[in-house]
């Protein structure tokens, strides 16, 4: 398997990990048009609260003390689609190896705080 099936794989495990943390919660439905975000979910114990989810998945993950580092994200997708959002925008990092999944909310404290050069960034997800 190449590189790339590789990571499209590790991408559609993080879905569906993410997915199997969410379910008990919230309603999870899957955004149709690319938006650099996955799911829209609706909380099952209160439907008026939605948040949106960005599922990140990979083999080896970094891990830096008690942090994982999330996949890069274009900064232009955080500027453009997230942070604009009325509801809350969350990313969720899988380690597909270890089945263990990680969130962070994404706002404007946890996006200045990676503020930095180049066009992509990541986050570090307690």
């Amino acid at each position: 398997m190449n590189s790339f099936q590789r990571a499209d794989v590790s991408g559609d495990q993080g879905e569906n990990l993410t997915k199997a943390v969410l379910i008990p919660l919230a309603f999870v439905n899957k955004y149709e048009k690319d938006i650099g975000l996955d799911f829209f979910c609706e909380l099952r114990s209160n439907i008026e609260i939605g948040f949106s989810v960005q599922a990140k998945g990979s083999e080896s993950p970094y891990y830096a003390q008690d942090t994982i580092r999330s996949l890069p994200i274009e900064r232009s997708t955080i500027e453009r689609y997230w942070l604009p959002k009325k509801q809350p925008v969350f990313i969720f990092m899988s380690d597909t190896t270890k089945e263990r999944t990680y969130f962070l909310l994404i706002d404007d404290d946890a996006y200045n705080k990676r503020k930095g050069r180049g066009d992509t960034v990541t986050f570090l997800i307690p």
